[in-house]
């Protein structure tokens, strides 16, 4: 997919995110939206000095009432830098991956703590650069494809509109060259409304 394209689908799905935010405070429904600071890890093999990546990112759920689990969606931003030494001379790489998920939460406990699982469809894009040492060109590759994810988490409310949680999450979604997904671990700050 070319740079344009994947632009355009970040804030797309930026877009969506805060439309669907908006438009649950509207509708009079519950939910939150949090803040999100963690950490993406990635095929080591695939992904080499830029395996491990810092990941932030923004989520929001909100509850039908007709529904019987809350709607879920989260967009999420991991970066790292590194160099790759398997060549003759060592060149400076940078990795960045965006995650746009949607899906369902179950909460497997109630009160002011719960425990959750949650899941869906992910579409995940990259991207790589780097400059060639030898001929000083720069390095770019990117791709895009379309997955699954898989996570759980701990939300604790600290007043009746604050909470703090943590979440552990699996994504899979394989291009044509490299596997996009990894294995997240995320700490978060929520506003719920309407609760």
């Amino acid at each position: 997919m070319s740079n344009w394209g994947s632009t355009l689908i970040k804030h797309a799905a930026a877009l969506m995110m805060a439309t669907l935010w908006s438009t649950a405070q509207a509708a009079g429904l519950s939910g939150s939206a949090s803040l999100i600071y963690g950490h993406k890890y990635l095929d080591q093999g695939d992904w080499g000095p830029v395996d491990s990546q810092s990941e932030f990112g923004v989520g929001v759920t909100y509850q039908v009432p007709e529904w019987p689990v809350p709607v879920v969606g989260y967009l999420l931003f991991s970066s790292d830098s590194g160099t790759d030494s398997t060549t003759s001379s060592s060149v400076k790489v940078t990795g960045k991956t965006t995650e746009f998920s949607g899906g369902a939460r179950k909460n497997l406990t109630e009160g002011s703590t719960k425990v959750f699982v949650e899941g869906g469809l992910v579409y995940i894009s990259a991207k790589g650069t780097g400059k060639d040492p030898i001929t000083d060109k720069p390095l770019l590759s990117s791709d895009s494809a379309l997955g699954l994810w898989l996570g759980g988490g701990l939300d604790a409310m600290l007043t009746p509109t604050v909470s703090v949680g943590g979440l552990i999450r699996m994504s899979k979604a394989d291009a044509k060259s490299d596997s996009l997904g990894g294995t997240h671990f995320g700490l978060y700050a929520a506003y719920h409304f309407l609760r």
